[in-house]
């Protein structure tokens, strides 16, 4: 399990949603598109993660495409109130800081296997 690399897309995705410009919808839309998108549920995330991953993905895709070349979360984000976009924001922080809690307690496995 590469759950460093689920660490990383989640923290460049929330530096996206903090110092991004434009508004929340934007700001999830580019997280989700540029990092999020990278994780793989089952290569880099437990099953309790992957599950919450894929709820996050699903509420963030769940409208078709209304353009040629628009993407499923162009169109959902696109749709969003701002009561939507900070609910699924919400969701993701959860998210991210659950993936956080997992990347730092295998951290710490690895550092008490090195000096023992």
């Amino acid at each position: 399990m590469a759950i460093s690399k689920a660490y990383e897309r989640c923290l460049l995705g929330l530096t996206t949603m903090v110092r991004g410009t434009g508004s929340i919808q934007e700001r999830l839309r580019d997280a989700f598109l540029l990092h999020l998108r990278h994780i793989d549920p089952e290569e880099d995330l437990t099953p309790a993660l992957a599950q919450q991953f894929l709820e996050l993905k699903a509420l963030v895709t769940a409208r078709e495409p209304e353009a040629e070349g628009e993407t499923r979360v162009e169109a959902t984000t696109r749709a969003m109130s701002d009561a939507e976009a900070q609910e699924a924001a919400d969701q993701f922080i959860a998210f991210a800081t659950n993936v956080a809690g997992e990347y730092h307690d295998r951290s710490l496995v690895e550092v008490r296997r090195m000096v023992s």
